[in-house]
């Protein structure tokens, strides 16, 4: 089982439920990442993420909704480029929240945060041949 960063993270959104390209998901989770098995605390939410490949960019922008307007369209564009293909079969993104790159940046005023995000994701069998 392998997390991402976990050292440096202070939160992560989770999005599923995607209508379409051009629509934010229906489901939309606030939390960490923790090892399956790990007790859900009465009142909370837990949301088991599939296994398999993911792309994993770090998107910065002045600030976060500057990011999110542009963060699915970056990763299209950078997995296609790769000779990947997003997958959309119970399609979900997370975007990660890291201390390093989000928060104290955020903290000190910087002109640029960056948030991590992850996307599944397989190759693109036209370009493996």
């Amino acid at each position: 089982y392998q997390r991402p960063d976990m050292d440096d993270c202070i939160g992560v959104g989770y999005m599923s439920g995607f209508d379409g390209a051009a629509s934010l998901g229906n489901e939309y989770i606030v939390g960490k990442y923790f090892i399956p098995g790990t007790p859900v605390p009465e009142g909370m939410t837990a949301k088991k993420i599939r296994a398999g490949m993911v792309a994993k960019a770090q998107i910065g922008g002045r600030n976060f909704d500057e990011i999110l307007s542009g963060a699915y369209v970056l990763m299209e564009d950078m997995v296609c480029k790769n000779g990947y293909t997003l997958d959309y079969e119970g399609f979900y993104w997370t975007e990660v929240y890291t201390c390093s790159r989000f928060c104290e940046p955020l903290e000190r005023g910087a002109e640029q945060i960056i948030c991590d995000w992850y996307m599944p994701c397989g190759r693109n069998e036209a370009s493996a041949r």
